[in-house]
């Protein structure tokens, strides 16, 4: 979430609306925008149904309204995490980019070649940043080195 805060610097704090609180989400997100609340507040959040999305505001260590539509809740914001299935986000991600908004998706972006264009096309200036949650996991990096390993020895 680095590139939130150098887009944001102008800012001391910010605002947050996080997309999706699904089982990923609940299990790594709180832990995370608990730990960075002091620079940025997820204040709002929204789900397919209010009792996930209640679910996850709970665990935030400060109250976050719990919004049922995108549209209601992107206004009111800096920034939006999007943590949905992967079929939603080309029209989240571009609903979010639209509004002028940052926007940290989780992998995939988009689920094919055209739609990755068609977002370069419509938000050049876009403030976008993709989230690939496996990058530091310890089995893939295991992994990595054995496949990099391979590959020098041949």
């Amino acid at each position: 979430m680095n590139i939130i805060f150098n887009l944001l610097r102008s800012k001391s704090k910010f605002t947050a609306l996080l997309v999706g609180c699904g089982d990923f989400t609940q299990k790594n997100y709180a832990f995370a925008l608990n730990k960075i609340s002091n620079r940025l507040l997820c204040n709002k959040v929204l789900s397919r149904t209010k009792l996930s999305a209640t679910n996850f505001a709970n665990k935030l260590k400060y109250e976050a309204t719990v919004y049922e539509s995108l549209e209601d809740a992107v206004n009111e914001v800096d920034v939006v995490i999007i943590t949905t299935p992967n079929y939603l986000h080309m029209q989240q991600v571009s609903y979010a980019l639209s509004k002028d908004k940052v926007v940290f998706c989780e992998k995939p972006l988009v689920n094919n070649l055209q739609d990755a264009l068609l977002l370069k096309a419509n938000y050049p200036n876009g403030k976008l940043m993709v989230g690939y949650n496996r990058r530091y996991s310890k089995r893939l990096n295991k992994v990595k080195k054995i496949v990099n390993k391979k590959m020098i020895e041949n």
